[in-house]
């Protein structure tokens, strides 16, 4: 028996995977049966018994309570096995999963495995024709309001798995007709008391004010008969007067149209420097005049109220009013939870779909043609009429050829800052205190990624806000104070990322902290910037060594754009050559290198680039070949004075660079060049 208990594996019960105590059982049943003929009944159950893990054993043994497991027979013991460490899932529930088995990234082997196993779970081979009928016809209650349908129809297959179309369509009529009927007195009577009629309650605005952007109409706005103090004007507060001025000046409104016909709305957008392109397009039978390309623009109405709540969640939206205590049916604002669960919500909307972006209830659309871009933004109105949204069609642009959008400006050639942001940045007056500093560097810290070698500009403001530092405004920090604000001011540009051209991640660092940039190597040989990153030195890393500060440069650069070069080729640019020995040497890493060197070069094995040395940043290089020049001239003319060696400024070897085994004969060699 001991022989046996070695050939068998121990059982662990993962049904999510397929590994039941049936499929278990089933594999090594003529094991059990054949090769433990000898054994009785008693001694094979016991021998199952032994091979359950703990966990399973525990559940095993509390189940025939009062009952011992030496106790039970062995068809007994197997029957109760199967039947507690069964599919923890219904048969509807594993027939669907099969039916919706994709292939993601599996190989052609793998995949048919998975297949076959679905089949079996699904129990696939004892389907009837009227059982797929039924399955179809389940599956096809998607929608929100069939959720009790579904539910009904699911509890019927489970209680009676020969159900047929017909029975089960007749079920889930009756069903109908009795939750119709026991609607009935809920509706309200021809009297009653202090009663509104939802027809006649006051409509909310469909946007906020225009004279302080408060959400209520603007003829019952506080600030009416108010005097602003910016413009002298009254009828608004203070700050909205572009608003108040752009109000008056607008014409009527025409007459809404009606449901046959689209309205399109443009919200403003900056002019494109390239010309305009208008093409004539039909819609409904109707020419329409519009620009070409590419982007589209949507806004839900009301947000997060389109999306209900179950009714446990209910509980928790309890409000106290002065006419009682009332629950939320839709998910409010200021929930915490909210704009997270309505991204996801947004996120299962959207998926699938070319083109397309979303953050909470802005939703782009893009395309590089008409017809392309058409097409797409159809699929997205499909999915937002399937989930029941709404769309604010005022909000909405349609063809635009760039967008702002998160505080970018977005058109074919890249992204760049928005010139509305940047313009409040530029009004900053000089901070006064360490909180205005912060909210400063906080402001330039959006568009860091504009921005090369943003570390070495913000540094005399960076030591401002150190724990124990004098907030102390010098020219130095005003002169960073001006720079940074003129930087941002000018024509910044970023390309977008395209994984199907060379990516080339470069790398460099300074006495303050390490810049990295994340570029393209576009066809006809240039290179466009896709994004920058930097940051400061801590204490501690400001101690290390030059090469390990170029190390830590590359580290940065690889994590930080972790996902746009992970799993595929790229250059590593750097302008220490020193580091190509250490991180590019094909022979392995070199056992002489440094702890810390040897750990982040371990670290560049999980990624797929060849490493290259570029004049980066050249103000450190140029430093190194003067000296070196100077350390060669020295030893020109003091051939024989070993002496002075020790005592000259510029001279710290005693062997001359020019001769190998020196610590600059690298760089001497490349100052000759």
């Amino acid at each position: 028996m001991n022989s046996l208990s070695m050939r068998l594996p121990e059982f662990v019960y993962d049904p999510d995977n397929g590994c039941t105590f049936e499929v278990w059982y089933n594999r090594y049943e003529d094991v059990i049966s054949k090769d433990g003929a000898t054994l009785d009944e008693a001694a094979k159950a016991r021998l199952i018994v032994s091979k359950l893990d703990a966990v399973t054993y525990a559940r095993f043994t509390s189940h025939i309570l009062p009952k011992r497991a030496c106790e039970i027979s062995l068809a007994d013991t197997v029957a109760t096995l199967k039947d507690l460490f069964g599919h923890n899932t219904s048969v509807f529930s594993r027939r669907y999963v099969y039916l919706k088995t994709q292939r993601n990234g599996e190989n052609l082997r793998d995949y048919t495995g998975l297949v076959n196993q679905r089949h079996t779970m699904a129990e696939f081979n004892d389907v009837s024709p009227e059982q797929m009928k039924c399955l179809v016809w389940i599956c096809g209650l998607s929608s929100s309001e069939d959720a009790d349908i579904r539910a009904r129809a699911l509890r019927k297959m489970e209680d009676n798995p020969q159900t047929t179309l017909k029975e089960l369509a007749a079920e889930i009529q009756q069903f109908l007709n009795i939750r119709q009927d026991a609607a009935l007195p809920e509706r309200p009577v021809s009297s009653h008391i202090n009663a509104v009629d939802s027809q006649n309650r006051k409509r909310d605005p469909l946007s906020p004010c225009f004279r302080c952007g408060a959400l209520h109409w603007s003829k019952d706005c506080p600030f009416l008969n108010k005097t602003c103090h910016d413009c002298g004007n009254s009828g608004h507060k203070r700050g909205f007067c572009k608003n108040f001025r752009t109000k008056k000046k607008q014409k009527p409104k025409r007459k809404r149209r009606t449901a046959n016909n689209v309205v399109i709305a443009s919200t403003h957008v900056d002019a494109a420097s390239t010309s305009r392109i208008y093409r004539p397009v039909q819609i409904n039978g109707k020419t329409i005049r519009m620009r070409l390309d590419t982007g589209a623009d949507l806004d839900l109405a009301e947000a997060y109220l389109q999306l209900e709540v179950v009714d446990d969640s209910k509980q928790l939206l309890t409000i106290n009013t002065h006419q009682g205590l009332y629950r939320f049916n839709r998910l409010p604002f200021r929930v915490k939870p909210a704009p997270g669960i309505f991204q996801q919500c947004i996120d299962a909307l959207i998926a699938g779909l070319d083109g397309t972006a979303a953050y909470l209830d802005d939703i782009l659309v893009t395309g590089r043609t008409i017809d392309e871009h058409n097409t797409r933004l159809d699929a997205v109105f499909q999915r937002i009429q399937d989930y029941g949204f709404r769309v604010r069609l005022e909000k909405c642009s349609f063809l635009q050829t760039q967008i702002k959008y998160l505080g970018f400006v977005i058109n074919a050639q890249g992204r760049r800052p928005d010139p509305d942001k940047v313009k409040a940045i530029q009004k900053m007056p000089a901070p006064n205190d360490v909180s205005q500093l912060r909210a400063f560097l906080g402001l330039i810290n959006f568009y860091g990624n504009f921005v090369k070698d943003l570390h070495n500009l913000r540094a005399p403001l960076d030591a401002l806000t150190k724990k124990d530092a004098v907030y102390t405004w010098t020219p130095e920090c005003q002169s960073s104070f001006n720079k940074i604000k003129a930087i941002l001011n000018s024509d910044l540009l970023l390309t977008h990322y395209d994984p199907n051209l060379p990516i080339i991640v470069a790398a460099d660092a300074s006495n303050y902290g390490i810049g990295a940039t994340l570029s393209h190597r576009l066809p006809n040989g240039s290179e466009k910037v896709v994004y920058h990153a930097s940051r400061c030195l801590t204490p501690a890393q400001k101690n290390y060594s030059q090469i390990e500060k170029e190390a830590l440069a590359l580290i940065f650069a690889v994590q930080k754009f972790h996902r746009f070069v992970h799993g595929r080729h790229f250059t590593l640019k750097t302008d220490h050559k020193p580091l190509v020995a250490i991180f590019g040497n094909k022979k392995g890493i070199p056992v002489y290198s440094a702890n810390r060197l040897q750990r982040w070069a371990t670290m560049l094995l999980n990624y797929d680039f060849a490493i290259d040395v570029a004049l980066i940043s050249t103000g450190g290089l140029r430093h190194r070949q003067r000296r070196c020049r100077c350390i060669c001239r020295v030893h020109r003319e003091l051939p024989s004075t070993p002496g002075l060696y020790r005592n000259h400024p510029d001279c710290y070897k005693r062997r001359p660079c020019h001769q190998k085994g020196h610590g600059l004969h690298k760089v001497w060699k490349m100052a000759q060049d």
